[in-house]
C-alpha cells in the first residue's frame, strides 16, 4: 500500500509539489485522500495569492514613481500619483484576494456500476428509417450504412418521405439520378397526417403522368395547390399573405366545383 500522496501544481509559471503522508491523524487511506486533496486546495489559494500580492505591489510601485505636472496644471503630478494609488486599492479590495477552489461537476458514470435499466416501447418513432425488415435507424445512422431512403408509395406515382423534420409527398416519375428529392411542396407535421391527406383527397388524380402534365391539369394543379396552402398556414404562425393564397386556392377549387377534405 502507498503511504503517501504527491500532487505537482502549475500555476502562472510556478511550480509546487504537495505531499502528504500517513502518520500521526492521518491513519487511513480515505483520511490520507481527504487531506492530500485539502492540502492541494490549499496551496492552489496560496499560489493564487501569491500572484494577486505581486501584481498589487507592481500596481503601488508604478503609482509612487514622481508624475510631471500638466502644463499649466500645477499640482497635477501629485494627484496623477494618488489617483493611480487610489486605482490600486481599489482593485486590491475587488480583485486582491484569491478564492475557494470550487469543485466541478462533471456527468461521469462509474462503469462499475453496469448499464442502466433500458427502456422500450414496441412504437417505432416515425424519424426512424427501416434498414432491414424490424430493425430501424435514424437518417444519418441509415445513410452511414448505406441504406436509402425510406419511401413509402401511398398511391401510384406519389409517395411519401421524411423532409427534414417533417413529411412531404415525392412524384417518383420525376426522380432522377440528378434530381433525387421532386417533391410537390406542401411538408406535413407527421406522417399519419401525409397518409391521409394522399388517401382522401389526392388518391383520385393520376400521378404516374409527368410533372408537367399535372400542373397542365387544371383540377390537380388547384387541388395540390390548396394542401400546399393549407398545411403551410396550418404550421406557421399567423401569416397575412400565406392565408390570403389560402383564400385564393380555396376559391379556385369551389370554382371547379371539386369536393377537398378539411
Amino acid at each position: 500500500m502507498q503511504t503517501y500522496r504527491e500532487t505537482m501544481i502549475r500555476i502562472n509559471g510556478v511550480e509546487r509539489v504537495i505531499r502528504t503522508e500517513l502518520g500521526g491523524k492521518i491513519r487511513t487511506v480515505k483520511q490520507l485522500e481527504a487531506a492530500q486533496l485539502k492540502a492541494v486546495k490549499d496551496g492552489v489559494v496560496a499560489m493564487r495569492q501569491t500572484k494577486l500580492d505581486t501584481q498589487y505591489d507592481e500596481m503601488v510601485t508604478d503609482a509612487q514613481a514622481p508624475q510631471k505636472d500638466k502644463k499649466g496644471w500645477p499640482g497635477s503630478g501629485e494627484r496623477t500619483r494618488q489617483n493611480l494609488l487610489d486605482q490600486a486599492e481599489i482593485w486590491r479590495a475587488k480583485y486582491g484576494t484569491a478564492g475557494p477552489v470550487r469543485n466541478v461537476t462533471t456527468s461521469y458514470v462509474n462503469a462499475r456500476k453496469g448499464f442502466p435499466k433500458v427502456t422500450f416501447t414496441s412504437t417505432v418513432p416515425e424519424y426512424l428509417i427501416e434498414t432491414a425488415p424490424g430493425e430501424y435507424a435514424t437518417p444519418e445512422a441509415a445513410k452511414s450504412m448505406g441504406a436509402t431512403e425510406h419511401v413509402d408509395e401511398i398511391v401510384p406515382g406519389l409517395a411519401i418521405a421524411r423532409y427534414g423534420k417533417g413529411w412531404t409527398l415525392h412524384h417518383l416519375p420525376s426522380v432522377t439520378d440528378e434530381q433525387p428529392n421532386i417533391h410537390l411542396g406542401p411538408v406535413f407535421k407527421t406522417r399519419k397526417r401525409a397518409r391521409e391527406v394522399v388517401l382522401t383527397e389526392l388518391a383520385r388524380f393520376d400521378f404516374t403522368r409527368s410533372r408537367a402534365e399535372i400542373v397542365a391539369d387544371e383540377e390537380t394543379a388547384a387541388v395540390v395547390k390548396l394542401v400546399i396552402m393549407r398545411e403551410f398556414v396550418t404550421s406557421s404562425k399567423r401569416n397575412a399573405w400565406a392565408e390570403d393564397d389560402l383564400r385564393k386556392a380555396e376559391e379556385a377549387v369551389a370554382a371547379l366545383s371539386l369536393d377537398v377534405a378539411a
